[in-house]
């Protein structure tokens, strides 16, 4: 979990993160210093970002790692294992753009079919659904992008 999702919830109400570790029985990751010994304690065969805004694309995109999710992220990948993204992003059709195109020529890395979250309103937003997540997961595991990709 990124250090401000984990900060907003415990300032919040510290249930949802009471309840994130009992369904997970584990302790949320939230430091950086704990991200970088992820792959060492966790083998993972998957991970999903979701939502994966457009600060965490052009960082994954380029990158950069300066946060635990872009830490465990290179690390996952390093592994040679399926990375799923559910875009939830503003700038998605516009300073985006570039950055999930480079992720879609990406090995290992799969995005859940994604669209417009209003064209009138927000002509620039993207949006995964959220129907499309389990087959995206079975896709991925497989190696293969589900289709369509834009909805």
């Amino acid at each position: 979990m990124s250090y401000y999702s984990y900060y907003i919830c415990k300032k919040v109400d510290n249930k949802y993160i009471e309840k994130i570790e009992e369904i997970t029985n584990k302790k949320i990751i939230h430091t950086i210093e704990d991200s970088r010994v992820l792959p060492k304690k966790i083998n993972s065969d998957l991970m999903i970002i979701a939502p994966t805004t457009g600060n965490t694309i052009a960082k994954i995109a380029n990158s950069i790692s300066d946060t635990p999710i872009t830490i465990a992220v290179k690390s996952h990948i390093k592994n040679k294992k399926p990375l799923v993204l559910f875009i939830y992003a503003s700038d998605g059709l516009s300073s985006n753009a570039c950055n999930i195109g480079t992720l879609l020529n990406r090995k290992h890395i799969f995005f859940v079919p994604f669209r417009q979250e209003n064209p009138i309103t927000k002509p620039y937003s993207l949006s995964s659904d959220p129907e499309y997540i389990i087959e995206t997961i079975k896709y991925a595991l497989n190696g293969e992008q589900i289709e369509p990709l834009i909805l």
